[in-house]
């Protein structure tokens, strides 16, 4: 018999899942990450083998009103409940619940099927049924994502493309903006592949956790051995990039007119931080693109390398856990060029929301440019359409709980001087140099041969990781983007290092020991 109070939906909000991301947003991207994300569990719900049906009587996003993505205490909050209800309902949350739970991230004890159970033969046998055809996708992953980057290509292209009149796209009226606004978030329900793709990846990681654990590993080296055997898949270029840096070699005559075109197209929109609708599109900034380019400039290795790096790690005696280790770095490689998807999507939102922003400035439906930041997507919309949007605000939102707390950087004036933090070993080797502590990987700063302190990375981190002797990051684990990104370039890298900042901050040197997870600051005189 199911829990008759199952179906009732508390949120339970973390600051955690987002901290990579979001950190930072305003209230447009909170809501247009939120409507992207409810459109893509749609997706994610038929890959899980979760029936039409049940999931629209018994998941809390169907409403209008559901959010899963919302501000708390002034910050981007995940409802953790949600995503427990999501493998609540997945094929096998009854047959293979340890299974289940793993594969989607989720506690055990989370597992609370909803409505009427399925008998666990027919649960077990749906599972079966996913799995296998999971399986079957996994041979075609290459075509598959062909399709979907192209997919998300012509759909940006489309978006941004100039008026019938040749118009450019920020002279389009403001209606016109926002109806290509609604379709390119509207295109999330229709791309399948991602949901694949991160149902596939989670499986292969919890395949092969499973077998390092057979294998006699507790459970924390386990963990680090796993995101060791998963490096190696290889860091491509974006084409963008490659075509940005390709400018250097140009006649110094011909560069500025290639910059222009450059900038002119869906590439030229890509900006910093690429899910912060808030960032200027990096066209808004032609210099800070090039500098992205040639930082960036033959620093990754391809993946058509005859000899991907990390194959030497694969446990080539061991041929079920160098299967399961081929299978997981695979996988991993291609969530990395589904995020660069993403930021390609994102991108051209981006491009349409500054556009639409001074279509409404200029009309004088806004006092400055970016007051569309502080609005719900709905809101700029109906503005957009000739309507009126409601009061921005960005104040706590009610019945928020088990939210955690802000991070504190610490008094820079205190006396207390920490001269050591240890946090999880990410990327194996040393690095010392000077200590630079960043917020914001947007800003011009001389990284060579230093030792980064940072909150979080994400794709706009790169072209300073690259540069670096080494890094520390107060938050995230081995999988996170800091880890995996690192262990490809061969970064001495530290994550999940609380008070890094603040103690850095005191520093004028600093060690980094990849493989213990120790830094060492040495204080300033």
């Amino acid at each position: 018999m199911s829990d008759p109070t199952a179906t009732a939906h508390a949120p339970r909000w973390s600051h955690e899942p987002l901290e990579e991301t979001l950190d930072g947003a305003r209230r447009l991207t909170v809501s247009v990450a939120d409507r992207m994300v409810r459109g893509g569990w749609e997706a994610l719900a038929i890959e899980a083998g979760i029936s039409r049906r049940r999931w629209r009587a018994h998941h809390p996003l169907v409403g209008d009103d559901a959010r899963v993505i919302e501000l708390v205490d002034g910050r981007p909050a995940f409802d953790t409940a949600a995503w427990e209800r999501v493998a609540s309902l997945a094929a096998g949350a009854v047959a293979l619940p340890s299974r289940t739970a793993d594969s989607l991230g989720v506690a055990r004890s989370a597992l609370r099927p909803p409505g009427r159970l399925p008998l666990r033969i027919v649960d077990l046998v749906r599972a079966r049924r996913v799995r296998a055809r999971r399986r079957r996708g996994e041979r075609t992953l290459d075509a598959d994502h062909a399709r979907h980057a192209a997919a998300v290509e012509r759909a940006v292209a489309t978006a941004l493309a100039a008026g019938d009149d040749g118009s450019a796209l920020v002279t389009l009226p403001p209606y016109a903006l926002a109806a290509r606004l609604e379709l390119l978030l509207d295109a999330t329900r229709e791309w399948s592949f991602p949901a694949f793709v991160d149902l596939a990846a989670s499986d292969a990681t919890t395949r092969l956790l499973r077998l390092l654990g057979e294998r006699d590993f507790d459970p924390g080296p386990a963990f680090l051995r796993a995101a060791e055997l998963q490096a190696g898949g290889g860091i491509v270029m974006p084409a963008h990039l490659e075509a940005l840096a390709a400018i250097d070699d140009a006649p110094v005559d011909d560069q500025a007119a290639l910059l222009a075109a450059w900038a002119d197209g869906a590439a030229g929109w890509h900006a910093a931080r690429d899910l912060l609708l808030e960032a200027p599109p990096l066209r808004a900034d032609l210099a800070a693109a090039r500098r992205v380019a040639t930082a960036t400039r033959g620093a990754t290795p391809s993946a058509d390398d005859d000899a991907a790096p990390g194959d030497d790690e694969l446990p080539n005696h061991d041929p079920p856990l160098r299967d399961a280790a081929v299978r997981a770095r695979r996988l991993t490689a291609m969530r990395e060029l589904v995020a660069r998807d993403r930021a390609t999507h994102v991108a051209g939102i981006r491009a349409l929301v500054w556009s639409l922003a001074q279509s409404l400035h200029s009309s004088g439906a806004t006092n400055r440019v970016d007051d569309v930041f502080d609005l719900q997507v709905g809101e700029l919309l109906r503005l957009a359409r000739g309507g009126e949007a409601a009061a921005a605000s960005v104040a706590s939102q009610p019945g928020a709980s088990n939210v955690d707390s802000p991070d504190e950087l610490g008094d820079p004036g205190s006396d207390d001087v920490v001269r050591e933090v240890r946090g999880i070993p990410a990327s194996h080797g040393r690095g010392s140099g000077r200590v630079v502590v960043l917020e914001d990987p947007s800003l011009d700063v001389d990284v060579d041969g230093a030792v980064l302190v940072c909150r979080v990375t994400d794709p706009a981190w790169l072209p300073l990781m690259v540069r670096c002797a080494a890094l520390v990051t107060e938050r995230g684990g081995p999988l996170s983007h800091a880890a995996i990104v690192a262990r490809e370039l061969g970064l001495p890298t530290v994550v999940g290092a609380a008070g890094a900042r603040a103690a850095a901050r005191h520093a004028e040197r600093a060690s980094v020991d990849g493989g213990s997870g120790v830094v060492a600051f040495d204080p300033a005189p």
